[in-house]
C-alpha cells in the first residue's frame, strides 16, 4: 500500500474542482505551459486518475526537464502505479541537482515502505521532517511506517502532527485512532473514530473500528448498527459481514447471523473462521447437514489450527 494519505478536506472540494478546470484551460490555450501541465498533474492524482496525472507530468517535463516538482510528482505517481524502478530514476535525477529537497526524500520513502523495508522508509521520512519540520505528508508517512513496526506510541504523535500542519482528513483521524487502540486507550481512540466519521460519514474503516472498539466494550447493539453502516458502505468487505455475523449470532439472531457470514464467504475465498461460524450458525438453526458441510470446510482451511 502506498502510504501518502490524500489530505485534502471536504471543504476544498470546490477549490480543487474550479482549479482543474482552470488549469485545463490553461493548457489547452498553450499545451506549453509547464506550470499547469504540473497543476492539473497534481488534481488529477488527488482524484486517483493516476494514468492522465502522469501524461501530464510528462508533459510539462517536455517543456521543462528541470523542472524538479514536476518529476517528483511523477516518481511519485510511478510509485501509485506499482512502477518502482522507474518512480526511483526520477527520484535519482531531482536528487542529484537538489540533495535537500525534502518532498523527493519522502517519495523516497514510499518506495522504500512499498519494498517492505519500514526501517529505511522511516529514515527517509524523517530526513524529509529536518529539513521541512511542517511536511504533514512525511508526518503521516512515518506514522505509517512506525505503526507498522509496532511503535505505536511515535506513531500516534506523527499522525497528530500531520493533523496538526495539514488539512482535515478523516483518513489520518481514523489511523491515529487505531493506534490509541492499541497503546489502550480506547475513550481517545472512540474520540478520533467520530471525529472521523463527522469528517466523512462513509468512512468504511472508521465505521469498522469503531464498531470492533464498542464490541470490546460490551456495547453491542450499538455495535451491531454500526457493523450494519459498514456493510452498507463497503458491501464487499468480508471482515465487517464476519464480525457482523458473528454479533448477531451470539444475539441469538441466527438467520441474519448466516446471511452475513455466508457474505464473509463469498466475498473472502478460504475465510476458514466465517465456514466454522457458519457451521456453528447453521447447527443453531437445526440444519445438522449444512453445519457438518462448513465446519469441515473450516477443518480442511486449517481451523481450529
Amino acid at each position: 500500500m502506498i502510504p501518502v494519505l490524500g489530505l485534502v478536506a471536504r471543504a476544498q472540494a470546490g477549490y480543487w474542482r474550479d482549479s482543474a478546470t482552470l488549469f485545463g484551460r490553461a493548457v489547452e490555450v498553450d499545451p506549453r505551459n509547464a506550470v499547469a501541465h504540473t497543476n492539473l498533474g497534481q488534481i488529477l492524482a488527488a482524484r486517483g486518475r493516476i494514468d492522465e496525472a502522469v501524461e501530464h507530468y510528462r508533459a510539462a517535463l517536455e517543456v521543462d526537464p528541470s523542472r524538479f516538482e514536476a518529476r517528483t510528482n511523477l516518481a511519485h505517481a510511478l510509485a501509485r502505479q506499482g512502477r518502482l524502478d522507474e518512480a526511483e530514476d526520477q527520484l535519482r535525477q531531482v536528487l542529484r541537482e537538489r540533495p535537500d529537497y525534502p518532498e523527493a526524500i519522502n517519495c523516497r520513502g514510499i518506495l522504500e515502505f512499498e519494498r517492505d523495508r519500514p526501517g529505511e522508509a522511516s529514515e527517509q521520512f524523517r530526513r524529509a521532517l529536518e529539513l521541512k519540520p511542517w511536511y504533514a505528508d512525511a508526518h503521516a508517512n512515518l506514522a505509517l511506517a512506525r505503526a507498522t513496526q509496532g511503535h505505536y506510541e511515535e506513531a500516534a504523535q506523527h499522525y497528530r502532527q500531520a493533523l496538526r500542519y495539514g488539512a482535515a482528513s478523516a483518513r489520518l483521524h481514523e489511523l491515529l485512532g487505531e493506534a490509541l487502540v492499541q497503546l489502550g486507550d480506547e475513550a481517545a481512540a472512540e474520540e478520533q473514530f467520530r471525529l472521523a466519521l463527522r469528517l466523512e460519514p462513509d468512512h468504511a474503516a472508521a465505521i469498522h473500528d469503531l464498531a470492533l472498539l464498542l464490541a470490546a466494550q460490551g456495547k453491542t447493539e450499538e455495535a451491531i448498527a454500526r457493523f450494519h453502516d459498514a456493510v452498507r458502505a463497503d458491501p464487499d468487505d468480508a471482515e465487517a459481514h464476519y464480525n457482523l455475523g458473528t454479533l448477531l449470532a451470539q444475539s441469538g439472531e441466527f438467520a441474519r447471523a448466516a446471511e452475513h457470514l455466508s457474505l464473509a464467504i463469498e466475498n473472502r475465498e478460504g475465510y476458514a473462521m466465517a465456514h466454522y461460524n457458519l457451521g456453528a450458525v447453521l447447527l443453531q438453526m437445526g440444519d445438522r447437514a449444512g453445519a457438518e458441510r462448513e465446519i469441515e470446510t473450516a477443518r480442511r482451511l486449517g481451523y481450529p489450527p
